[in-house]
């Protein structure tokens, strides 16, 4: 009677190892889903959080870029170096935009080889205001890795807007981008907006 009672214990004490080797094989397949689920939860995070980033980088090229056209004058002081006569000039590839702004300086945008915004006001020499010529650009950290892959600059026929199309990458994401610069100073000088070409320092 007691050795089948400890018989009875002992047969309900464990586990068979065909219950083992279906526990573990379960085990290793939460484990693998839930690592699939992290890995693709992870590629999502870094995918829109290098989206946000191209985008900060686009948009703060872009209000420079747009915000400097938007500011153009017809009537600036007299400068040196000036192929523009007090017109905007977009060149006829579309990748650089000339116009006089309100130092009375001519400026001229386009993106260098290193895929970097270069704005050079050229040198003014009026008689009483002389300044030289100087290259503008954002600092290296501003671009957080990105680079400008496009920068075109388009007439909008017979208005006074300019189209702005940029485009910035990096190997990990990239953020294309569009905007339009009124120039307000033009309003009733549409004509004055053309293609042609531009002369660089």
């Amino acid at each position: 009677m007691k050795r089948r009672l400890n018989r009875a214990v002992m047969g309900k004490g464990g586990f068979t190892l065909v219950e083992q080797i279906v526990s573990f094989a379960l085990f290793c397949l939460l484990i693998a889903a839930a690592s699939f689920v992290i890995t693709a939860s992870l590629k999502v995070y870094a995918q829109v959080k290098s989206t946000g980033n191209a985008e900060i980088v686009a948009r703060t090229l872009m209000d420079k870029i747009t915000g400097e056209i938007s500011g153009a004058l017809p009537s600036a002081a007299q400068n040196t170096g000036s192929g523009t006569n007090h017109h905007i000039t977009v060149s006829h590839d579309g990748k650089m935009i000339e116009f006089d702004e309100r130092s009375g300086s001519a400026v001229y945008m386009y993106c260098d080889e290193n895929g970097k915004l270069v704005v050079h006001y050229r040198p003014v020499s009026d008689g009483t205001i002389n300044l030289a010529a100087v290259d503008w650009g954002f600092d290296e950290g501003m671009y957080k890795g990105y680079s400008i892959t496009e920068l075109t600059f388009s007439i909008v026929e017979g208005t006074n807007v300019i189209k702005v199309d940029l485009s910035v990458s990096r190997d990990d994401g990239s953020f294309d981008f569009t905007s339009f610069a009124e120039c307000f100073n033009y309003e009733n000088e549409v004509e004055n907006i053309t293609y042609g070409s531009i002369t660089t320092d």
